[in-house]
């Protein structure tokens, strides 16, 4: 599969729990309208196709089955033999084929097919036991989420806009003038106050006011620097 071609994605499911594919459909569309996969079901069969030979090319051409799990599933013959038999052949056959149950609707556990797959939602339980359908589609959505990013198919984090530069204008060199004077004088009255000349109280006083001064004046510069 071509890096930059979708996933093809094959949702498996009984006829019964079609409320329960339009729900899945409608929470994976917004992954295959970013081209990062592409959705069959049966309901993409066309007039006068072999609907049997359809069901099965699709299931050999995907790379994520979803199987959405509920008592109607697991009592259909053709899903059973078909389906179910195609998806155990898929994953077999390759490691970059992904099978998923999707527990849509409480069954026993130990009836899946995949005994030794672990199930989606969040703690096997299923989408209907949830507290609202749109939690529970979220959560299986992260979890398919999860396996397309070992297809490199995750969305990329959008880089931040950059930041629009203006040229600078001669009042941005006056400031900066004014604050190189500005270090300078604080320079200059830190130095005479501690060299050899007497402020008497009022030295420590004047130190610190050109230590600020200084401070500020680097400071001062260095945002018009970055800023202009």
């Amino acid at each position: 599969m071509a890096a930059t071609e979708p996933v093809k994605v094959f949702i498996s499911y009984a006829h019964k729990d079609d409320t329960f594919l339009d729900g899945i459909y409608t929470t994976l569309k917004p992954l295959e309208l970013n081209k990062q996969i592409s959705i069959w079901t049966d309901k993409l069969i066309l007039p006068g196709r072999d609907w049997h030979e359809t069901i099965l090319q699709n299931l050999s051409d995907a790379h994520v089955i979803l199987l959405l799990i509920s008592p109607d599933f697991l009592a259909s013959d053709y899903i059973t033999h078909n389906e179910i038999r195609g998806a155990l052949n898929r994953h077999a056959e390759s490691s970059n084929v992904f099978v998923i149950q999707v527990l849509v609707r409480p069954v026993v556990l130990n009836l899946l097919p995949f005994d030794e797959l672990q199930a989606i939602p969040t703690g096997a339980e299923p989408v209907s036991q949830w507290p609202t359908r749109d939690e529970a589609w979220n959560d299986v959505l992260e979890h398919v989420q999860k396996v397309l990013r070992g297809f490199g198919r995750s969305p990329e984090p959008r880089p931040e806009p950059a930041r629009p530069q203006r040229a600078p204008d001669i009042s941005d060199k006056i400031v900066k003038v004014l604050f190189v004077l500005l270090i300078a004088i604080s320079i200059g009255v830190f130095l005479y106050g501690m060299v050899g000349h007497d402020f008497g109280e009022d030295k420590w006083f004047y130190s610190l006011t050109s230590l600020a001064g200084m401070g500020s004046g680097f400071g001062g510069y260095m945002w018009v620097r970055k800023w202009s």
